[in-house]
Order: structure tokens, then sequence, then C-alpha cells
């Protein structure tokens, strides 16, 4: 609370709005996930900000796996999600999360949670194992945080179907 807002975790399968509120478990400085090497799996945080916050950045570093191995920052695609209206009903609409862009950063009104999705690809030779580091939270005008983000490999790659086409 002193630093002006409060981070937290949720399943990018559960919809973060505008004006949702973290769940107490949810508040946690730890993003986990797993993928195979070529594969493309996302995780996400959401900000919730107690004061404006202004120039708001988030950065992956690289992250360090076994026996020193490296999973360079650029496996990791960081963007925010942007809320936007649609209708639902003849005149009913809904606010809600819509799409994922790219930025450099932000400025996030008071009480207008924002959602940040990244997406980590290991390369197609990366070692199995987990891989560790950190993504930088960085409002200008306010302290930074940083989350912990493990990317555990694991020892296989998934195979392709050549019945499916997209």
């Amino acid at each position: 609370k002193q630093a002006g807002y409060i981070l937290f975790t949720r399943n990018y399968l559960e919809p973060v709005y505008y004006n949702s509120n973290p769940r107490p478990y949810e508040v946690k400085s730890e993003l986990r996930l797993f993928a195979t090497p070529g594969e493309y799996e996302p995780v996400s945080f959401a900000a919730f900000p107690l004061a404006d916050l202004e120039g708001v950045t988030v950065k992956c570093g690289d992250l360090t796996g076994p026996n020193g191995a490296p999973l360079k920052a650029g496996a990791v695609d960081v963007r925010f999600v942007r809320q936007l209206a649609r209708g639902v009903k003849p005149f009913m609409w809904v606010v809600g999360p819509e799409a994922i862009e790219p930025f450099a950063s932000l400025n996030i009104p008071t009480g207008r949670t924002t959602q940040f999705w990244l997406t980590v690809r290991p390369p197609d030779d990366a070692a199995p194992g987990a891989y560790e580091g950190t993504v930088a939270f960085k409002p200008a005008n306010k302290p930074a945080s940083e989350l912990k983000l493990t990317v555990v490999v694991l020892p296989f790659k998934l195979l392709e179907d050549p019945e499916m086409h997209f």
C-alpha cells in the first residue's frame, strides 16, 4: 500500500476487468508457468493502483536455468490488456478485456486495474529445468516492484497434428 499500488496474479483464463479488486490469495510476488521448447505459454499479473501511476514500464530480465543455462529476456513478450466496450444486448454494453497490445509506458489512473500479459516461448534448443528471473514493474512516480518469474521447461517437445489447420 505504501508503494501506491498492489500487484496481484490471476490465471490468464479468468478475465481481469478495469474495476477488478485483488483477492487476498492473489496478492503474491511470483509468476510460475511451464512450457515445452518452442511452445508459446502465457502468464499474467495485474496492478491495482491506489494512486495515479505515471510512466509505468514492465520489463523482464534474462532468466537463469539449470547449470547456468540462459533464457534470454527476448523469449518473454510483455504486453498490456486493453479494456474495450462491447455490446452484449441491444442498449447494453460491457467494458472488458479485449486485446493485448505492446506498449513502452502507460499512465494508470487511481482505481483502474490494469492487466499485463507475458507470453513466454522457450527456444527449440532450451535445456529442460526451472529457469528463474524477475519482472520489473516501474512507475515513474512511485517505487518499483519486482515479481519472481519461474519458467519450467519440460523435457519433451509437442508434436504437431498434421490433421489440424489454422
